[in-house]
């Protein structure tokens, strides 16, 4: 923050003085190119960084798990030679709340030393689940993948890797809690969790509307091509990035077909959390579930997109104290996209309201609505629908 990354100078118009234009076609060039130099440095250091993911790669030696049972840690102690000094143990608070809706996810924010720990926490959720045996995944793909994703996370606010954590450990949350094969494959399970993690990749703390008043080079981009899901088509292209290459690919051990279809749930799923298709997606939901047919791919893609979304909001769910931490976050990022906003010239989206409007404002109009048709569409649920309840009780409350 507030380091200088280059300077640029504009000297020797042909035609005439410089323009307040010129001056904003400027700005967004340089902001373009700062991006560019951050995404370098970033870059750089994970090639400095490649002997902690040996390390890592080593750690994640025994995954895999029988297809009905619980799978061991990834993290005990091993008579492995081979791990014998690198395995990082998960403490006996991470063994019991990983797949609990009140894990602890503020003790593994981005400025805290904990934050390291969750590449090996995102192993264990793989792990949970048999997805590296059953699917044929290699050890190194995992853990560079995992690696991967988090290094083009950005150190913002609120749409950090401790985001995507958070959404994916939520996912499997949800997951954890659904009869196998009622509602979606194990196959879709997978493809899930791995969407889940890469959902907001590179998110750059302003969204869409901002990309597109303020005409940055993603937001020019997606209106050329006609489509206003700016960052969400964004974090798809570097999913597909992460995923084409064979050191990243966690789909590589896949046949053909069914890659086919893991790579259509990562796009759908992804392209669905782009909150202005909320209602046409709730929508179609409600109405599949009256009828629903596990044996329809749309239909379970369906399925998992309304998964994903609930995940990605689901900060008014959890318990009240972990969910106010969250509400402090976000409006964080919401502030510093006003202040960006102002510096742009453009119209301020978010106005300054008290964290308790803004929190009951978003659970009454957005938040209710849709895990009650969540919990009457798929009753395994309906514990989400309960704390949120809860919350809303706990805010009205609140000073």
């Amino acid at each position: 923050e507030n380091e200088v990354l280059g300077v640029s100078q504009l000297v020797n118009k042909e035609n005439g003085a410089f323009t307040a234009d010129d001056t904003r076609i400027m700005e967004l060039f340089s902001s373009f190119a700062g991006m560019c130099l951050r995404t370098a440095g970033l870059i750089e250091f994970m090639k400095k960084s490649s002997s902690a993911h040996s390390k890592l790669v080593k750690l994640m030696s025994c995954v895999g798990m029988p297809k009905h049972s619980r799978a061991p840690s990834l993290f005990k102690a091993s008579t492995s030679t081979k791990a014998h000094n690198v395995m990082i143990p998960l403490t006996s608070e991470e063994q019991t709340l990983l797949l609990k809706p009140s894990f602890p996810i503020h003790k593994y924010q981005i400025t805290l030393p904990e934050h390291s720990r969750l590449v090996s926490l995102c192993g264990e959720l793989f792990s949970s689940f048999g997805i590296p045996q059953e699917f044929n995944i290699s050890i190194d793909v995992i853990c560079n993948f995992v690696a991967s994703v988090q290094g083009k996370y950005r150190q913002i606010p609120y749409h950090n890797f401790t985001h995507a954590f958070d959404v994916t450990q939520t996912v499997c949350t949800y997951l954890d809690s659904l009869p196998d094969g009622k509602y979606i494959t194990r196959l879709d399970r997978f493809a899930l969790i791995v969407t889940a993690l890469c959902h907001d990749i590179d998110h750059m703390g302003l969204n869409n509307s901002f990309q597109l008043k303020a005409e940055t080079p993603l937001g020019v981009l997606s209106s050329i091509s006609g489509s206003k899901s700016v960052l969400e088509v964004h974090h798809c292209n570097l999913t597909i990035e992460i995923l084409s290459a064979p050191e990243t690919n966690i789909l590589a051990g896949l046949e053909h077909k069914d890659a086919k279809d893991a790579w259509r749930t990562v796009i759908d799923c992804i392209l669905g959390t782009d909150m202005a298709r909320h209602q046409e997606i709730c929508s179609s939901f409600s109405e599949m579930m009256t009828e629903y047919d596990v044996e329809s791919s749309s239909s379970r893609r369906l399925f998992m997109t309304m998964l994903l979304k609930a995940a990605d909001i689901s900060n008014v769910t959890k318990p009240f104290e972990i969910s106010k931490l969250w509400a402090h976050r976000i409006t964080d990022e919401f502030n510093w996209q006003g202040d960006s906003e102002k510096a742009a010239g453009i119209q301020v989206t978010h106005q300054y309201q008290d964290l308790k409007t803004v929190q009951l404002g978003f659970i009454n109009a957005m938040a209710l609505p849709m895990y009650t048709m969540l919990a009457t569409g798929i009753p395994e649920l309906e514990f989400i629908l309960e704390e949120l309840k809860k919350n809303i009780g706990l805010w009205q409350e609140h000073d």
